[in-house]
This record gives C-alpha cells, structure tokens and sequence, in this order.
C-alpha cells in the first residue's frame, strides 16, 4: 500500500487504546476458568476470582504489586502481539506473502473471470448494446478495476491505483508518491490519512477475531464474538481500502499537474519524464 512517507503505520497518537486487549484478556480468564462444561457459569468464575483475590491479600503488599504488574505485563503483551498478527493479516489481506503455487492459481482465476468479461464488455460496446456494456463492465470492476495481478480483491483494488495512474500518466507512482505527498495541503494529507488509520483499524479488528477464535478452544462462547468480530472486520476492510485507493488516485488525478510545474517538465511527455528523474536510473 501508498505509505504517508516516514509512516509504517498510523503515528503513536492514533494508535488504538489498550481497552481491546483488556477486555480480550477478560474474556480469555473467564473462558479458560469456565470451561466449555460451565461455560455460563458466572457464579462458579467469580467465586474461583474471589478465592485467588482472597490468597493475593493475604501475601500482603508485594503479592499484590506483582500481581498488577503480571496483569499490566499481559496487557501490553496481548496489544503487542494484535498489533504484529494484524500487520501480517493486512499483508494477507493484499495478497502479499502468500505461497507461490496458491498465490498464482488464485490470481490466474481472477485474472480468466475479469478477461472473460471484459471481452464480453468489449464486444457489447462493439455492437452498439449499451445496456451490455454497463453490465459487464460494472461485473468485470466488481473483480477489479485493472488486470487482476494479486490473489485477493483487497489487493487488486491497490495495485489497481498504480496500473491505472500508469496507463492514464506514464507515471510510476510507487516512485513519485514521497515527492507528491511534499506538495500536498494539509486537508488532502489529512484525508489519506483517515483512510490509512481506517485500514490499520479494520486489520487490527481481524487480529482480535482471530485471538478470540483461540480462546474459543477452552470456552465456546468466544466462537461467538470470533464470528462478529471477524465480520466486523471484513466490512470495515472492504471499506477502508476502498477508500485509501480511491483517496489516492484523487490525490494523482489534483495535485499532479502541480508536481509536474515544481519539476519544470517536457510537456510533450511529463509523466515519462518523472518517472526517469524520480528513479535516476535504477
């Protein structure tokens, strides 16, 4: 994905807060004291909890400092590893790092359904059917809106900004995105941002459906808000990397022309042009 440059990720400030994690770890300790035999039992965990808070206090003040801290440890290390298992899911979900062999039939299936109605697209326009033309063109972008070249739709949908920029400008963008980015306001930045932090938000929702899938092997009900919150993610991913791609090719389609006249570029062939300064050679 176009990364704001100097930023992995969203900055420290717009990071989630560490409620997630507490309440997941809650949700484990309950799951793994109930036990899918008492997995409703309330009053059989909270005695269990009482009990182990009742030894604590009696250990006197050091027990109990240890105690905070073993549970401040927990819920920073569970924060930490969301945060790790939803990069590598926002990976996933681009398909990058996939395996080779499943990677390329995934892709070369998209890449047959997307053909196939492009033609049909083609050659409706071709007989003057406009009606036809709608429909499978509107068919063939539901799949992508470029030659499919990744195994999922999420990655697609942004590797699709490039193609396209590529084919409209002669522009590489992965090359001319820092040096666009320098001449955007303050309101276009903002924009890309937002959608950049919705994206890192909806991969972070997935990482915790996965984590509650865990707990789900001792305490069944945790299958439960595995689902919901899986499907939670799923529609807010699709969302946000619609959103980051079509804030970025907006983003090439206004402000280009302003990064071509600080360039001071042949006109005849500007985006060639930028794209042999940007990568001076290499």
């Amino acid at each position: 994905m176009l990364q704001e440059p100097g930023l992995d990720r969203p900055s420290a400030a717009a990071l989630p807060a560490l409620w997630p994690a507490c309440v997941w770890l809650a949700v484990a300790a309950f799951g793994v004291i109930a036990g899918h035999a008492r997995a409703l039992d309330a009053e059989h965990v909270l005695e269990i909890i009482g009990d182990a808070h009742a030894r604590v206090q009696a250990k006197g003040f050091l027990a109990a400092v240890t105690a905070v801290a073993v549970a401040l440890s927990a819920v920073f290390a569970a924060h930490a590893g969301a945060a790790l298992l939803g990069d590598r899911l926002g990976s996933l979900w681009l398909g990058v790092h996939w395996p080779d062999r499943l990677a390329s039939r995934l892709t070369a299936r998209r890449r047959r359904a997307w053909s196939a109605l492009n033609t049909e697209a083609a050659e409706a326009r071709r007989v003057g059917n406009e009606d036809g033309y709608a429909r499978y063109s509107l068919e063939r972008n539901r799949i992508s809106l470029a030659p499919p070249c990744r195994p999922t739709q999420a990655g697609d949908r942004i590797a699709a900004v490039e193609t396209r920029v590529g084919q409209q400008y002669g522009l590489d963008l992965f090359s001319a995105w820092p040096r666009l980015w320098l001449l955007l306001p303050d309101p276009a930045q903002a924009e890309y941002r937002a959608a950049s932090a919705a994206w890192h938000r909806a991969t972070a929702t997935g990482a915790w459906g996965f984590l509650y899938a865990v707990v789900g092997l001792w305490w069944w009900p945790a299958l439960i808000i595995a689902a919901g919150t899986a499907l939670a993610a799923m529609l807010l991913g699709r969302s946000a990397i619609a959103s980051v791609a079509t804030t970025a090719e907006s983003i090439v389609d206004v402000f280009l022309p302003d990064l071509y006249a600080r360039l001071n570029l042949d006109r005849t062939d500007p985006g060639r042009a930028a794209t042999a300064r940007f990568r001076k050679g290499t």
